[in-house]
């Protein structure tokens, strides 16, 4: 081998090496990158996070309300009448202040209240206080809390009620599965229904229609309460229904509940496949 080709295969070699360096430093360099905006990713969202909560801790120091909440008791069979019991804490008041509950009904599809009606609490130990009131089941309600004294007379907002909306909308179906036998026609489907009643036994479920359509032709109605498995955690019933049908591919299948409560109210749910 001539020295000039010597010279050029050592050329190359080199070469070969200082790229093989060259990568191999991109690549750590490219790892180290990567760790380093990692961290500072980390280390940003843990600041978030703590700014956060330090921004929540102050909102919650400055708040009057505390430890809100609410039941309801009952609803006649009629459905005209809550009773709804409200608590609630302050942070501080004055020693001789009355305290009052502030209400009304909201105007259908607003967030106005056309008048105000006005109830004195219940004060319980320390700064605890209670009322019980007669709403109506259908309608949503805003509440204010307000204290009068000799030195200040001072109202805040208590919460929302939305009662109506609650009640009315409580049940709801969630498809749980479909799909088809052996001969692609037996179609096999469970739904669950779920009543949110609320802790009231008037809102408990009491029957169940199915009605079955394919191709808007009504083909089955069966009552199905008696076949159910129903799971109650005393705020919420889990109504799990199965059945079996025959349809081809093509073919609109429905099925239409009616499910009525204790009260006598119906409401119809609709599932589609």
């Amino acid at each position: 081998m001539k020295r000039k080709d010597v010279v050029l295969v050592i050329g190359i070699i080199i070469l070969i090496f200082l790229n093989f360096r060259t990568n191999s430093n991109l690549e750590k360099m490219k790892k180290d990158l990567t760790r380093d905006i990692n961290d500072a990713s980390r280390l940003i969202d843990e600041l978030r996070r703590n700014i956060n909560y330090d921004i929540n801790e102050m909102m919650q120091e400055q708040e009057w309300i505390i430890n809100k909440d609410y039941k309801i008791l009952d609803i006649d069979k009629n459905f005209e009448n809550a009773k709804v019991l409200i608590n609630w804490s302050l942070r501080e008041n004055y020693k001789d202040a009355q305290v009052s509950i502030v209400y009304g009904e909201k105007v259908e599809g607003t967030d106005d209240v056309a008048e105000w009606k006005k109830k004195e609490a219940t004060k319980l130990n320390g700064l605890n206080y209670q009322v019980e009131l007669d709403l109506s089941p259908k309608n949503n309600y805003a509440f204010i809390i307000e204290s009068d004294s000799d030195e200040q007379i001072k109202n805040d907002n208590l919460m929302d009620l939305d009662l109506g909306f609650r009640v009315n909308n409580r049940v709801y179906i969630r498809e749980s599965g479909w799909g088809y036998g052996p001969s692609n026609k037996e179609l096999e489907w469970d739904v669950t229904i779920e009543n949110d009643y609320l802790g009231v036994e008037g809102l408990k479920v009491k029957s169940i229609k199915a009605n079955i359509y394919i191709n808007d032709e009504l083909i089955e109605t069966k009552e199905i309460f008696s076949e159910l498995d129903i799971k109650d955690d005393k705020q919420k019933e889990y109504i799990t229904y199965s059945q079996k049908n025959i349809k081809d591919d093509n073919d609109k299948f429905i099925v239409e509940f009616d499910i009525e409560d204790r009260l006598g109210n119906i409401y119809k749910l609709r599932n589609e496949h």
